[in-house]
């Protein structure tokens, strides 16, 4: 889970900046969540769920949809688990609310993750931020 930790924390690093700058983090947090909030609800709920949901009942559907979007975040079973979670109710909002609305709720969630998380990561040591860019973690066992 630690490697999990730090590679999230290398990347919003190395996209945002080793310090934290309040204007720049909302600009990519709102460029970065919008991108990944709709396309993921294009690809999971509109496409994917639409069509599994033409053939089954909707919460079968919902449940095929989440599964696969939850193995596409599985980078641990807790990852997983919560991801199948949060698309299960992405789901929700979709079909009572449309893609607009599911595509809000989701993009609201990652900007909301990667800012959070850059202002974690900038108020470590400057010596754990260079290891952590380093990608050093990656030879620990």
């Amino acid at each position: 889970m630690k490697k999990v930790t730090y590679a999230t924390e290398a990347t919003v690093l190395n996209l945002l900046g080793n310090t934290f700058s309040p204007l720049r983090c909302l600009q990519i947090s709102i460029l970065l969540g919008s991108i990944a909030g709709v396309g993921e609800e294009l690809a999971f709920r509109q496409c994917l769920l639409g069509s599994i949901a033409t053939i089954l009942p909707i919460r079968t559907a919902a449940i095929l949809s989440s599964s696969l979007f939850a193995l596409g975040h599985a980078i641990t079973p807790l990852c997983a688990i919560l991801s199948f979670l949060a698309s299960i109710y992405f789901c929700y909002v979709y079909h009572t609310s449309g893609l607009v609305a599911a595509s809000v709720v989701h993009g609201v969630y990652d900007i909301v993750a990667i800012a959070v998380t850059h202002w974690q990561v900038t108020r470590k040591g400057e010596e754990e931020k260079k290891f952590i860019r380093s990608m050093e973690w990656l030879k620990e066992e």
